[in-house]
């Protein structure tokens, strides 16, 4: 009887290393399905934070598609107080003007574009000296209405000095002072131009 109990412990040994084995290779599946999920995981994750940078971007780029189009009036406004970038003749045409019906004769003696402070890649400083006579009353107004062109003009400075009774104004029309006395101005002041 012996042999009967022998070949029913093989055969629950058998079975014993059979569900053994079926065990590690179910546990080695386990195993495996695990670190392939997680590496599937930390490939998900990855995409969902690029796929939120990207959202972030686009949120980022209509709020300033937004701010762009809300504030397109007000930057053509600003626009407008300097000097477009081929306004340059128009400009010296329109500030000649000045002196038109007016008893003041100017010349100028040099235009010169330099960098500016204020946005450089966008704005540069038109830098403007000149000389000239006329009038005090004349002179005066001259000034104010430079001072109050539909441009940003800063003044760097000005020099007034009384001339000669019934002296005769320089400039490009030749014009003559009045009884009254005769200033002299000299002028240096910067415009705001685009580049």
């Amino acid at each position: 009887m012996k042999k009967p109990e022998i070949y029913k412990i093989k055969k629950i040994r058998t079975l014993f290393l059979s569900i053994l084995i079926g065990n590690l290779l179910v546990f080695s599946a386990y195993v495996w399905m695990f670190f392939e999920i997680q590496k599937k995981n930390l490939h998900i994750a990855d995409l969902v934070k690029k796929v939120e940078a990207i959202n972030e971007k686009q949120k980022l780029f209509s709020v300033v598609k937004e701010k762009v189009a809300e504030t397109a009036e007000k930057r053509k406004q600003l626009d407008l107080y300097a000097i477009s970038k081929d306004g340059m003749v128009p400009f010296l045409n329109y500030f000649q003007t000045l002196e038109n019906g007016k008893n003041i004769s100017f010349k100028l003696n040099s235009v010169e574009i330099v960098p500016s402070d204020i946005s450089g890649d966008i704005y540069e400083i038109v830098k403007i000296n000149l000389e000239g006579t006329g009038e005090w009353s004349d002179v005066y107004n001259f000034v104010s209405l430079t001072e109050l062109m539909p441009y940003k003009i800063n003044i760097e400075k000005v020099e007034l000095g009384k001339g000669v009774n019934g002296s005769r104004v320089s400039g490009q029309n030749q014009k003559f002072a009045s009884s009254g006395s005769v200033w002299k101005i000299a002028l240096d002041f910067g415009v705001l131009k685009l580049k």
